[in-house]
């Protein structure tokens, strides 16, 4: 029994030697893991608060974003006249080139380019020196002729009531007649 009794006895032994330093380990090691649960409480303390300021942010900023302006409009009467001006170009579906029948000088012009005109309209006033001399030339002509005319219906006449009386000649006569009728022809 000696022996068992040794045992007891060198266990006990043990037990009260390795019972103090492990107690020693334990209390050295309960301040680490109090220092560091508090260390991981305080972060994860800090990290919720900083996620919750920067959640709060981020969902101002969102709710800001999200809001629907709403711009309210009351309507008014319109002025009578709206002024609409485009950049563009028109171009007529017809040209209607314009001729002078004369020829001249331009005296006075009543439209401006791209004016509305209706037909028979005058457009200008053209000044004809040139033709107003041939139209001069040519009534002094007619009255050239016109005296012609009336000459030859009175030497007609005269010739007629001549040879009616047989003073003058047939020939005469003729030539007298054939005169007056060139005369009278247009």
């Amino acid at each position: 029994m000696n022996n068992a009794s040794e045992i007891a006895v060198t266990q006990d032994a043990l037990k009260e030697t390795s019972g103090k330093p492990e107690n020693k380990i334990r209390k050295g090691v309960r301040p680490l893991f109090f220092a560091g649960g508090t260390l991981f409480i305080g972060v994860a303390i800090l990290g919720i608060y900083s996620r919750n300021a920067w959640t709060l942010e981020v969902q101002q900023l969102t709710d800001k974003a999200a809001r629907t302006i709403v711009h309210v409009v009351h309507p008014t009467r319109a002025a009578d006249a709206i002024s609409l001006q485009l950049p563009g170009q028109t171009m007529p579906y017809t040209d209607a080139p314009i001729y002078a029948q004369t020829s001249g000088y331009l005296q006075k012009w009543y439209f401006d380019i791209g004016t509305e005109v209706k037909a028979g309209a005058v457009l200008a006033e053209i000044d004809t020196p040139q033709v107003d001399a041939q139209l001069a030339q040519a009534q002094a002509q007619l009255k050239v002729a016109q005296a012609t005319r009336d000459l030859s219906k009175v030497t007609y006449q005269r010739y007629q009531d001549l040879f009616q009386r047989n003073v003058i000649a047939a020939q005469d006569f003729d030539t007298a007649a054939d005169n007056y009728g060139q005369e009278r022809l247009p």
